[in-house]
């Protein structure tokens, strides 16, 4: 309800509940999410999304997209993003995200226009993220096989696997 209140609209097909008594698993077909213009305006779609916690603890959750997500951005500018494996892990304490987890393998960014995205393949990653009391987030991620798209950065760059970022600490503005 909030995020309708903040402009926020989300569309989908049909739903469907399972695994129950051993875990709560909602599938959602066809998601389309729109932000409101000052959150940027993107719309993002793609076939399914799966999101799975155990009846006993709501405050874990992890998150399966399936299929192409075709994200369309200001000037409607539009990228399709594929991945053999996408998934991401929400864990919550007193009503606020407290930490996150995100595991993609062989991704791939395409341009449906002339702007050519920066990364096009992204062989896997693994991202896991700390949200502190002050807001910040701390990231601890690795990458592998990152191709860059000709021209960017002025060089055509690919690199192997085994490329990793120690940890990296952003801040809210």
């Amino acid at each position: 309800a909030e995020q309708e209140a903040a402009g926020y609209q989300m569309d989908h097909g049909r739903m469907h509940v399972s695994g129950w008594p051993f875990r709560l698993s909602l599938r959602v077909h066809q998601p389309d999410v729109t932000a409101p213009a000052a959150e940027g305006g993107w719309n993002a779609r793609w076939n399914t999304l799966a999101m799975t916690a155990l009846p006993y603890d709501f405050n874990r959750w992890i998150l399966a997209f399936d299929g192409p997500m075709v994200l369309t951005g200001r000037g409607g500018i539009t990228r399709t993003l594929t991945a053999d494996d996408a998934r991401a892990s929400f864990a919550f304490r007193d009503g606020r995200t407290d930490r996150i987890g995100v595991e993609i393998d062989n991704f791939l960014i395409q341009a449906d226009d002339e702007a050519a995205p920066l990364v096009r393949r992204l062989g896997a990653l693994r991202l896991n993220g700390a949200i502190a009391e002050d807001d910040s987030l701390s990231v601890r991620a690795e990458m592998t096989e990152i191709s860059f798209a000709p021209g960017a950065l002025g060089v055509l760059c690919s690199f192997g696997a085994g490329y990793s970022i120690g940890s990296v600490i952003l801040k809210k503005l």
